[in-house]
């Protein structure tokens, strides 16, 4: 279903609501975020979004996680959790990193401390990691 959703959208901004509220809804959570490497004028303003336009080097906390590039769960560090869930940091007690390609990350948050451990198998949040990649990069960044 959520792939499907993302092959219907015809624009960034219905992709990216229609993919994170399918997140929220999958994982009943409302601690989604999506980072996504580009400036974002055709983006909305959302809590669940942020848009970094200079990229992975403009994220130096999450360097060894995006060169990585594997599924990372668990306890976050609280530079991370700021960064990524602001104000809502502190319900994070567990999270799914993801690597976007090269589009950007996600961040799925859990108030549940075991709900995402370094354990947990990572072959449904690949797919998830890759479906994302695929109708992202379906509406390339405006050039500057």
């Amino acid at each position: 279903t959520l792939t499907v959703g993302l092959l219907r959208d015809t624009n960034l901004a219905d992709t990216c609501k229609s993919f994170v509220g399918a997140l929220n809804e999958d994982f009943h959570t409302g601690l989604v975020r999506l980072v996504l490497f580009r400036d974002g004028t055709d983006l909305p303003r959302a809590d669940w979004l942020q848009c970094v336009p200079k990229g992975a080097q403009a994220l130096p906390e999450f360097t060894d996680f995006l060169a990585r590039g594997e599924p990372a769960c668990g306890r976050l560090a609280q530079q991370k959790l700021d960064r990524l869930f602001g104000p809502e940091a502190g319900k994070v007690q567990s999270a799914a990193l993801l690597k976007i390609g090269d589009q950007g990350m996600l961040a799925i948050g859990s108030d549940d401390a075991n709900r995402f451990h370094p354990g947990i198998g990572t072959i449904f949040l690949k797919l998830i990691a890759q479906a994302l990649d695929a109708a992202v990069s379906r509406f390339p960044a405006e050039p500057k």
